[in-house]
């Protein structure tokens, strides 16, 4: 196992900062485990994880990307988890995630968000990737450029919190030092 920060646990961080959003991530379910210990261990108020690594109950959703899924592409999938969250969350807005497998199978994330926002009447934000070495802080500057892209589109919302906390800076040589 990686002791150094993943590309998720920049994602999962930006998200636990984000309270007034909902995501899935177009990842194996293994990820919400991550979810789960992160927020069970560091930050109980965070809200991304539920009453258990696979419970559906929180704001953080994970299809399981299988073979088959990869193959077939995980958009069907993908459209009814944005449905469960809107569903659940009618107030917050969904993102969807790349993973680094869907990131490879070609998943539409741009066009799957621009589809259920026009049919839900909400926005459904896509978080893309580019290249697969990614590390933590690309993680939380992807979520977190997503978000403030749907902030400036959509204008203030008095009462609306936009990020909890410090924004992250890359400090060469040393990836650890502002974790």
């Amino acid at each position: 196992m990686k002791l150094t920060p993943t590309y998720i646990d920049g994602v999962l961080l930006a998200l636990n900062a984000i309270p007034s959003v909902t995501a899935i991530i177009d990842a194996h379910r293994c990820y919400l485990e991550r979810s789960w210990v992160f927020s069970a261990l560091n930050d109980w108020r965070g809200g991304t994880a539920a009453s258990g690594p696979y419970e559906k109950d929180a704001r953080l959703l994970s299809p399981n990307l299988g073979h088959a899924r990869l193959v077939l592409g995980s958009e069907p999938l993908l459209e009814h988890y944005v449905g469960l969250l809107a569903k659940r969350f009618p107030e917050k807005p969904v993102m969807l995630v790349a993973s680094t497998l869907s990131f490879l199978a070609g998943t539409d994330l741009d066009g799957l968000a621009r589809d259920m926002s026009a049919r839900l009447g909400r926005p459904v934000i896509a978080v893309g990737r580019e290249v697969t070495d990614e590390d933590w802080i690309d993680g939380w500057r992807r979520v977190e450029k997503a978000w403030f892209e749907h902030l400036s589109e959509s204008g203030e919302v008095e009462g609306n919190v936009g990020v909890v906390g410090f924004g992250l800076h890359r400090l060469e040589q040393d990836e650890m030092s502002n974790l």
